[in-house]
């Protein structure tokens, strides 16, 4: 009987590995268009085609070596911190590049490293502390999930509210998919936990679970520039200067579903459109007055927060970049 468990056992990790490793040459092959302000997302693609990797190649030595009990669960929490943080680290690149750095990455996956040692050296070596060793690793791991969800939602939020004040709606509907994948992931990886508890018959219903989820995820990502193209201009912009369009609703005394309705019917625009249009036009009053100044000068006086932005809207608004315009008046 436990020889045809094993069998089973081996069959179903195989396809799994392959199943997972087919998924990531998909995101190998997702296109990411080469723009300075999309480099992160490239390498939010490299953390993610990293988890799928590892999980791939468990899955392949897994089906190679059989069920091993301790040895197995071992493994599964050990890579399973790793694809909590690449995981963690993709959604949080795409929805806010800037929250989460390389050296924090590292530092992780470095802290990650020591631990997963010492768990698989002290089972190895001691097997008498195997029992501490393991609850000590599933505390951490818990810790480590409970804290990925708080940045994650942190980053969430703060993406949410920049995307509305960039676009003067609510948009969180937009962004409420990326919300829901990450939290399917995180339920892979709570499930990877339970299972630390359980027989292999659990862990063969678990594999199943990891394909359904990683094949989501992947699918997820493929649709991502489709779906999130709303964000790019975005990320792109990172005006960390502009007045936050609830500091606008306070100051005025209304709401904004109410600021929102008077520019359209008074307007025909909304306020973020008015409010670019207004800095171009102060921009050029501040140029004919005095064409000598330099363009970045400029941009910080009209509420620019990047020199790149100013000169793109300065250009779409006149058809010119700051310095021709400021040499045309020059000539004058």
């Amino acid at each position: 009987m436990e020889s045809i468990f094993i069998n089973i056992y081996q069959e179903i990790t195989l396809a799994v590995g392959c199943c997972i490793g087919i998924m990531a040459v998909m995101l190998l092959r997702t296109y990411i268009p080469s723009m300075p302000h999309l480099k992160r997302l490239h390498t939010a693609r490299g953390y993610l085609l990293a988890s799928y990797i590892i999980l791939s190649a468990l899955n392949f030595v897994s089906a190679a070596t059989g069920y091993h009990g301790i040895i197995d669960r071992t493994i599964t929490l050990v890579v399973s911190s790793y694809q909590a943080l690449l995981i963690t680290a993709t959604f949080i690149v795409f929805i806010r590049p800037n929250a989460i750095s390389q050296r924090t990455i590292i530092i992780h996956f470095a802290c990650i490293t020591i631990y997963s040692f010492l768990l698989i050296a002290s089972i190895l070596w001691y097997p008498g502390l195997c029992s501490v060793a393991m609850w000590l690793a599933v505390t951490v791991y818990t810790f480590q999930l409970a804290f990925y969800t708080w940045w994650f939602e942190k980053a969430y939020k703060l993406s949410v509210k920049d995307v509305e004040n960039f676009y003067d709606e609510d948009e969180e509907a937009r962004l409420r998919w990326v919300k829901k994948g990450f939290y399917i992931m995180l339920g892979c990886g709570v499930t990877a936990l339970i299972g630390l508890f359980f027989n292999g018959v659990y862990m063969l219903s678990f594999n199943i679970l990891v394909v359904v989820c990683y094949t989501y995820l992947a699918s997820a990502v493929q649709r991502y520039m489709y779906r999130m193209g709303f964000l790019m201009p975005v990320i792109a912009e990172e005006n960390l200067n502009d007045v936050p369009i609830e500091d606008v609703v306070v100051s005025l005394g209304t709401t904004r579903a109410d600021l929102r309705r008077y520019f359209k019917e008074n307007m025909g625009e909304d306020f973020r459109t008015w409010r670019k249009k207004l800095r171009i036009k102060e921009a050029c009053h501040l140029i004919d007055k005095d064409p000598f100044l330099k363009p970045k000068h400029v941009c910080q006086a009209v509420g620019f927060g990047d020199l790149g932005n100013f000169y793109k809207a300065f250009k779409d608004a006149t058809g010119l970049t700051p310095l021709e315009y400021a040499a045309m008046k020059q000539k004058a």
